[in-house]
């Protein structure tokens, strides 16, 4: 094979068609700048209950429309189902063998004060999902309720990556606080303050005579939107604090059978059924004059940042969450790989609408949202899709390939995992990628070469088709080898991977 071949052909071979999957050519329709909500804002967004750093003006105006919005989700049904489950739910203490046992919240408080870390679950009352109207009018008095012991703060004195948090704040509780939450502590939510900025000098160049191109529009969209869902995150932590009075030492409750506990994600979760936000990960500038493909000038003329829906519970967040030592029960450990539904921005555009909650939202539902989605792919998001591509096509040396996968695994990328069960319990293990083949060898001797524990990486998975592509290092000349459709179909659905994904191999591999 020529100098130049190989190099084209490694390109190739390691390239997962990202840049021209459905999900990233999704074509945005035109948005417009939308007007503002006006609908209500809820008391606990009241203006007293907001302060700031001496550096940022008062400025309520400008974070007006991201207050409408989180009151609007905040009053949604999926997020009233939550909210009164938290609340007034029915308690379950989830054992070591994952059985579980009806218990109240003193007897979660109990086994903490003898030292005990318990896992619990709380699952909704009956007539939490048989009535809409009592509920949410339940749902809207606990929101009044949480108001008095919630404040918020914008300053820039975050640690480094995050947007906000939420802090218990000592001291003991007035009467009318005690009455509605006995067992609560005060409350102050911290924001990111560069968001204030943001929607402050947004909000001051707004001119009805002004033509806004459609970055700009997404730009608005995008740093509202951001405020609102980072407020109901929030208060999804508050809500339980004021319920438990602390989180750090016993968590947060486990909403029903999911198997992460974090308090924010579930209430997106509730509202949204996934976690809704805009991907940086998966922007055009990760590909851009990387990928030696056709399709890089169309990237060029993509979303700067797509709207993303990650199903929840995400793997991808417990790793993260696990690796900063933040604090999430997990029920067991979940693969690092997610499935990432592509949102049209017009959605955005339309729950800044009125209209979209009057007439395109049931009001009898106590579900999530309806949210629309323009194509999937499977990814981890500390990873991005196209990564590798950064090398320049005509720096290959001779085996680049494979040496760039060995790279990153040595750099810690991880491998596809299966679920195997057994009498006792199910268990995670993790799927090494292994076999050695020829480009037109049959999926059985394939299946002979995982089992002698021989290398191979499966690369990526054309969407389209729904069809996964290998790249295999071949024992013999070490070079790099493309495996296509059928056989890769086969041996995947043989050894249980799933895709599309990414690259991710077992650490071990580095020994090949």
């Amino acid at each position: 094979m020529a100098s130049n071949d190989y190099i084209d052909s490694a390109q190739h071979a390691y390239c997962n068609r990202f840049c021209c999957s459905d999900f990233f050519r999704y074509q945005e329709a035109e948005l417009s700048l939308p007007a503002s909500l006006q609908t209500e804002i809820l008391p606990i967004f009241s203006q007293e209950h907001f302060t700031a750093d001496k550096q940022y003006a008062t400025g309520y105006d400008a974070i007006a429309d991201s207050l409408r919005l989180a009151s609007q989700l905040l009053l949604s049904g999926g997020a009233a189902r939550y909210i009164c489950t938290m609340v007034e739910g029915n308690v379950f203490h989830i054992h070591e063998d994952d059985t579980r046992t009806r218990v109240t919240l003193p007897d979660i408080y109990r086994l903490r004060a003898e030292g005990k870390k318990p896992l619990f679950a709380q699952y909704p009352r009956s007539k939490h999902v048989q009535n809409s109207v009592y509920t949410k009018a339940r749902a809207r008095q606990i929101l009044d309720n949480l108001s008095k012991l919630v404040t918020f703060h914008f300053d820039d004195s975050l640690p480094d990556g995050m947007n906000g948090m939420t802090q218990t704040l000592p001291g003991p509780l007035t009467t009318e606080q005690a009455r509605v939450f006995p067992g609560g502590s005060n409350v102050r939510i911290r924001i990111a303050g560069f968001i204030y900025k943001k929607l402050n000098s947004l909000n001051a160049q707004q001119d009805p005579h002004r033509e806004y191109s459609q970055r700009d529009i997404e730009k608005v969209l995008h740093i509202r939107f951001t405020l609102a869902k980072l407020l109901v995150h929030e208060l999804g932590h508050a809500l339980n604090i004021a319920v438990q009075g602390s989180i750090k030492s016993i968590g947060e409750p486990f909403d029903g059978d999911c198997e992460l506990s974090e308090g924010g994600f579930a209430l997106e979760n509730a509202i949204f059924d996934g976690i809704l936000g805009v991907n940086s990960c998966m922007s055009h500038k990760n590909y851009t004059n990387k990928c030696s493909r056709a399709c890089t000038d169309f990237a060029n003329t993509t979303s700067t940042i797509p709207l993303t829906l990650d199903e929840w519970p995400s793997g991808t967040y417990q790793h993260s969450y696990q690796r900063a030592g933040l604090l999430l029960a997990s029920r067991r450990q979940l693969p690092k790989v997610d499935k990432t539904h592509r949102v049209p921005l017009m959605f955005l555009q339309n729950l800044f609408s009125r209209a979209y909650w009057e007439h395109f939202v049931d009001p009898e539902s106590l579900g999530p949202l309806t949210v629309p989605t323009a194509g999937i792919w499977y990814g981890n998001c500390e990873s991005t899709p196209c990564e590798i591509d950064e090398i320049q096509e005509g720096e290959f040396p001779k085996d680049a390939l494979w040496d760039i996968v060995m790279d990153e695994v040595a750099a810690g990328s991880r491998p596809l995992v299966t679920i195997t069960s057994d009498e006792d319990s199910e268990k995670v293990r993790h799927v090494p990628l292994r076999g050695s083949i020829d480009s037109d060898v049959s999926a059985t001797d394939l299946t002979e070469a995982v089992e002698v524990d021989q290398p191979v990486a499966l690369i990526g998975w054309a969407e389209a088709v729904e069809q996964p592509v290998a790249v295999v290092k071949q024992v013999a000349s070490g070079k790099p080898v493309v495996v296509t459709p059928p056989v890769a179909v086969e041996l995947c659905a043989e050894q249980g991977w799933a895709g599309p994904q990414p690259l991710w191999l077992m650490a071990a591999e580095r020994a090949v």
